[in-house]
């Protein structure tokens, strides 16, 4: 089995990104980052230090995901912007 949390550019290139239609991805990391937006904006501010286990056995509050959505999506729009 793939452990595709371990190689990101695996997890890539299986979806094959390089091939998709350019205003098709524009389209949808618009389109999913506005609903991301929503959902986020809808989180009930009490449940903030609520938690999960993540794959390696760390606790991860939902206000850590959230945060860390905005650092992962920064980072990507800075590689858009290197290759623009």
């Amino acid at each position: 089995m793939t452990d595709y949390t371990q190689d990101n550019d695996l997890w890539i290139a299986l979806q094959d990104y390089q091939h998709e239609d350019r205003e098709t991805l524009v389209m949808l990391l618009n389109l999913y980052n506005q609903h991301i937006c929503h959902v986020i904006s809808s989180v009930d501010e009490t449940k903030l230090e609520n938690y999960w286990v993540d794959y390696e056995g760390c606790r991860v509050t939902l206000d850590d995901m959230i945060c860390g959505y905005v650092n992962h999506l920064n980072l990507h729009i800075g590689q858009i912007h290197e290759l623009l």
